[in-house]
């Protein structure tokens, strides 16, 4: 399921300079319900953070923050072997999609 939720993050085009923000957050909204995880969005429409926290068994112990952001990079989809936005996955299990590495694998 890991991957197919990755896949599925990946298939979101947000796109600096105007990122589909809407689109992420609403992601991480499912994901979090689904783990019945608080959710906190601050920020602005245009600019949101979103904060997901999941508490340990030993909450008293140091906290674990990761950080990552939404936006990717333009694409140039004539220079791709597969769409930028179809978070591709070879038979062999490479997953290709803009953000694959920057950011949006954490």
């Amino acid at each position: 399921p890991a991957v197919t939720i990755f896949r599925e993050y990946l298939r979101i085009p947000s796109v600096h300079p105007d990122p589909d923000y809407g689109g992420c957050v609403e992601f991480f909204k499912k994901q979090a319900e689904a783990l019945g995880l608080p959710l906190f969005v601050y920020g602005t429409e245009n600019k949101p953070v979103v904060v997901i926290t999941w508490e340990g068994a030993k909450p008293e112990l140091p906290s674990i923050v990761f950080n990552s952001h939404m936006d990717v990079v333009p694409v140039y989809p004539e220079k791709w072997t597969y769409p930028p936005f179809s978070g591709h996955k070879t038979e062999d299990g490479k997953i290709y999609g803009r953000g694959s590495q920057d950011m949006k694998i954490l």
